[in-house]
């Protein structure tokens, strides 16, 4: 949701389109709960509530009366707790991963196709914040690589995620996001840094990482973030 409001729908007001999701996180909290398939981090649950209590007991000195912006923070508050409980087990995080992968390929899809359409303009042209957009991509760009450099697949799966990566590659140079382009450097960097570690699979991502730059420089609009 998000994301389709964050580019397709950029600039129209939809009241209430989060509405429904939250509805069935909070359903999903509680469904989790009482069939007790909840296994979450004491760890992390407890500092949240514990966090959670003092917000709460600081209304009894609030300076101005309780209204609907007050019930809106205190829920805003409370949306770190319903996405702790919406993550019971591993696959519910894989089903995220997925998500986020799907997503930031989609979105690196419309950021090409704009482009093109729009005769590669300056950062694609588009109304949406080009940070954001740039963002979005990022979050799906770095499971499609852990994927790669972690799990075993045939050579068609790896040559269609290698696409998909360069595809987001290309569409993050077209929105030329200075900090988000860093950002996912670092992270690149960091996951990469494992590989690094077996000098058998060194030279193999070295030499496809060459060809991979080659064709993107050769691709349109690929100076943009060079000239930012």
């Amino acid at each position: 949701a998000y994301t389709i409001q964050g580019t397709l729908l950029f600039g129209f007001g939809i009241r209430g389109l989060y509405y429904p999701i939250y509805g069935l996180m909070a359903f999903n909290m509680i469904l989790g709960l009482i069939t007790g398939k909840f296994r979450g981090s004491l760890g992390l649950l407890i500092p949240y509530l514990l966090f959670y209590i003092v917000v709460l007991f600081s209304l009894f000195n609030l300076a101005t009366s309780v209204d609907f912006e007050l019930f809106q923070k205190l829920f805003i508050y409370s949306l770190g707790l319903l996405t702790f409980f919406q993550f019971a087990s591993e696959d519910t995080f894989r089903l995220l991963t997925r998500f986020q992968a799907w997503a930031g390929i989609m979105i690196a899809i419309w950021v090409i196709v704009t482009a093109a359409q729009g005769g590669f303009s300056d950062r694609v042209g588009i109304q949406a914040d080009q940070n954001n957009v740039s963002t979005m991509i990022s979050f799906g760009m770095i499971p499609i690589l852990a994927t790669l450099l972690t799990q075993r697949m045939s050579l068609f799966q790896r040559i269609m995620m290698g696409l998909a990566l360069l595809l987001g590659i290309y569409a993050l140079i077209l929105l030329a996001s200075r900090g988000m382009t860093i950002a996912l450097a670092m992270a690149l960097v960091f996951m990469l840094a494992r590989v690094f570690t077996d000098p058998r699979r060194v030279i193999p991502f070295l030499f496809l990482g060459v060809i991979a730059s080659v064709i993107v420089a050769g691709l349109p609009g690929s100076d943009m973030l060079v000239d930012r």
